[in-house]
């Protein structure tokens, strides 16, 4: 196993797609400087065999004026009819999220589209800040290619009861008209579980998620369960995903490994490449 890490950033949240023989990895990334978080645009780096990197520049700076400053943050990038769709979350100045789009022909040079193609339907998700919690959560969204069409993943917070955390789906057929949102899995009462991913395995459906203690989940109790990568499962992509006692969780680490997950498909077998700070 070899790391990959930007010479001078931090680096996060993280997804990857494979193009003309490469894998183009994109990631969250921040300069430390006086003890202070610069955020910046996206990290870009490439590989042909997920083991040797060679750092690009950064793409997709934050755009906006201070205060209001728009700022692109996880998501997932899907090839289709050679272009190039980029699902981000976006934030405002207040902190509320959107999923917005950006679009690419190379992987190198990239367009904002929409700044909003998805926001959370009211009368499932929590589409207003609560008291202590002052932003509304719609984000991290990744893609499911369907017979006819795609399902897109997002975390967010159910808009009754408990108001904890979910992963929301909504359909698409074109990648920038998306509707039918559903809940598709419900995390604990009081947790939060953000970076969804699902793919098939098996016979069955597997969504991954990040979430942990400090995400509020109590159980387990152990000291690497900190931050853990979970899984549940389900008959179709579309849920209901439930966790399965004997495989609950896919990674797991102290308080800054073994998290944001995502997986790639690598002559037929699936890899998966997760964030270590």
């Amino acid at each position: 196993m070899l790391k990959y890490h930007p010479k001078h950033d931090r680096m996060w949240d993280a997804w990857i797609v494979s193009h003309t023989n490469q894998f183009h990895l994109f990631h969250l990334q921040t300069r430390i400087s006086d003890g202070e978080a610069d955020p910046k645009g996206w990290g870009h780096a490439v590989s042909t065999d997920l083991l040797r990197w060679q750092e690009l520049s950064p793409v997709m700076p934050p755009t906006g004026t201070e205060g209001d400053r728009l700022y692109r943050y996880t998501g997932c990038t899907v090839a289709e009819n050679d272009r190039f769709f980029t699902f981000s979350t976006r934030r405002n100045g207040r902190g509320d999220q959107s999923i917005g789009l950006s679009l690419s022909d190379d992987l190198f040079n990239w367009t904002d589209c929409m700044d909003s193609v998805l926001t959370p339907d009211p009368a499932l998700f929590l589409a207003s800040p609560l008291p202590g919690w002052s932003n509304i959560d719609c984000r991290d969204m990744t893609i499911y290619p369907l017979e006819h069409g795609y399902c897109g993943y997002f975390a967010a917070v159910e808009a009754e009861k408990t108001h904890s955390g979910v992963i929301g789906a909504a359909l698409s057929d074109d990648l920038v008209h998306w509707h039918s949102q559903k809940i598709v899995y419900r995390a604990p009462p009081g947790s939060i579980v953000e970076m969804p991913e699902v793919f098939p395995f098996d016979g069955r459906f597997v969504l991954i998620f990040l979430t942990g203690q400090s995400y509020g989940r109590i159980e387990p109790d152990e000291p690497f369960f900190c931050r853990m990568t979970g899984m549940a499962f389900a008959d179709t992509p579309l849920g209901p995903f439930t966790e399965d006692r004997s495989a609950e969780y896919l990674l797991t680490g102290p308080p800054e490994s073994g998290y944001s997950c995502r997986t790639v498909m690598v002559n037929g077998k699936r890899r998966v490449l997760y964030v270590d700070p």
